[in-house]
């Protein structure tokens, strides 16, 4: 799968709009609505899935509920790549030193300028 920058480009531009309080990288998902919008205080996926109508958001098998694991796939990212983990994993919350919306931003600037995640990166690391 490959990422298509121009959808990343789109997700990077809402993000910058959310207020800094609404972005925690520890909740992926806190609940099962029936709406574009995460439940969650904020992951970068569940504010993203905004972007799109309820038609065009994956759902579970069989149920009517999104699949926001699934969301990335929308732009060519899929939860099982690398790249996901650079850029949505919760894991990034588990680090005092990150600033969740900042650095969020300069991650989705970095794979916009390379394409591609750093060789070399481990969570919590603010420089790439």
């Amino acid at each position: 799968m490959e990422v298509d920058l121009k959808g990343l480009q789109l997700w990077r531009n809402h993000i910058a709009t959310v207020p800094v309080e609404q972005i925690n990288m520890l909740r992926f998902r806190a609940g099962q609505k029936l709406k574009p919008e995460c439940d969650s205080i904020g992951c970068i996926v569940g504010h993203c899935a905004s972007l799109y109508t309820l038609d065009e958001l994956p759902r579970y098998k069989g149920k009517k509920e999104i699949n926001f694991g699934r969301v990335a796939e929308l732009i060519g990212i899929s939860s099982f790549d690398g790249l996901w983990d650079f850029l949505f994993d919760e894991d990034w919350g588990n680090y005092k030193n990150v600033n969740a919306k900042e650095d969020a931003l300069n991650r989705m600037d970095y794979v916009l300028k390379h394409g591609v995640e750093p060789k070399i990166w481990d969570f919590g690391r603010k420089i790439f």
